[in-house]
């Protein structure tokens, strides 16, 4: 919790972030003695800048916990073949994979046209959206995967039930 609450200041959280990691290490360390101040220390290094949602950061931390390389935080990818990159939520280039983090604020016909101008802006999108992850191929090879809240909710429903293991991925292709 502590590195989302941390994400939350050094990344686009709904307002423009409020200092940089750089800057919020300093700010612990010259805040004298506290409760906690060993445990915000020791979770600096796992802070990323540019996280724009404490789902996105819970998401990311759950990755790289199952033991897979951490993804980068809103890195340009480029597609072959087209000229704009896209910018998704998390993303492994060796692995040629974008990952996009969808809340229930994406389910509109509105945000659902911006979200696909915006991550495939060259590419049109195949199939029908649906309230489940998803998947969609692109040319190359890539491939770019949406986790939904709905989704996340089924995660947090196993971690509640006594299962300390993060959920494996179920990714279905969009038909």
């Amino acid at each position: 919790m502590a590195i989302v609450l941390m994400e939350s200041i050094v990344g686009p959280f709904r307002h423009p972030p409020l200092m940089s990691t750089t800057e919020l290490a300093a700010v612990l360390e010259a805040a004298g003695a506290y409760k906690g101040k060993s445990t915000l220390r020791s979770a600096i290094p796992r802070v990323r800048e540019r996280v724009a949602s404490p789902q996105e950061s819970h998401l990311r931390l759950r990755i790289v916990a199952s033991g897979l390389p951490e993804p980068r935080v809103a890195a340009p990818v480029h597609l072959p073949g087209h000229p704009d990159p896209i910018h998704p939520d998390l993303s492994d280039e060796d692995a040629m994979i974008a990952i996009e983090y969808d809340g229930s604020g994406h389910w509109d016909q509105e945000q659902r046209a911006y979200d696909a101008r915006r991550t495939l802006p060259s590419v049109q999108q195949a199939g029908s959206f649906s309230r489940s992850r998803k998947e969609r191929r692109c040319p190359g090879g890539s491939t770019i995967l949406t986790v939904t809240s709905e989704n996340d909710a089924e995660w947090h429903a196993e971690r509640s039930s006594g299962d300390s293991e993060p959920a494996p991925a179920r990714v279905a292709p969009i038909s």
